[in-house]
């Protein structure tokens, strides 16, 4: 696609992102506070359960906070035991974050609420509408995650 289309489709995509994840994140928000979660502690939740695990460094950089915010995020999910701190075990200098039972317990309970208001947007669209969408993101996803990483990395 020449630039020109490109710039004209990014504007239109954008706008529509923009109205479709702030209606999600709004949700979202309703979501975490239901479990007695801010809007970052959610989210510091949902990226260590999406890692498995995390470096602070780590957790900072995916989620665009600085070292000390990230570090006051985790210092009150670890006191509320949604989180553990453990030394790495192949560098022990290194200390990963990890979500405890209770942290995966509330993930779980947020994921099957927002599958149930998902479930009930869906129903109002039709299947063949739903199957053709899903389709375009499929064959679209690779070259975005490229178009992605190089952006990162350039």
């Amino acid at each position: 696609m020449d630039k020109k289309r490109a710039e004209f489709y990014a504007e239109k995509l954008d706008t529509f992102l923009t109205n479709f994840f702030h209606g999600f994140r709004g949700k979202e928000k309703i979501l975490a506070t239901e479990v007695g979660l801010t809007m970052p502690q959610f989210f510091v939740m949902m990226m260590t359960d999406a890692k498995g695990s995390c470096k602070m460094s780590e957790l900072a950089e995916l989620l665009s906070l600085n070292f000390g915010t990230a570090t006051g995020i985790v210092d009150r999910l670890v006191r509320d035991s949604y989180l553990k701190r453990q030394r790495d075990e192949k560098d022990r200098r290194v200390v990963r974050i990890y979500l405890t039972d209770k942290g995966k317990s509330v993930i779980a309970k947020v994921q099957e609420k927002r599958r149930e208001r998902l479930t009930l947007l869906l129903e109002k669209v039709g299947e063949k509408d739903f199957e053709d969408l899903f389709a375009i993101f499929q064959r679209i996803l690779p070259d975005i995650l490229a178009g992605l990483k190089d952006y990162k990395e350039g």
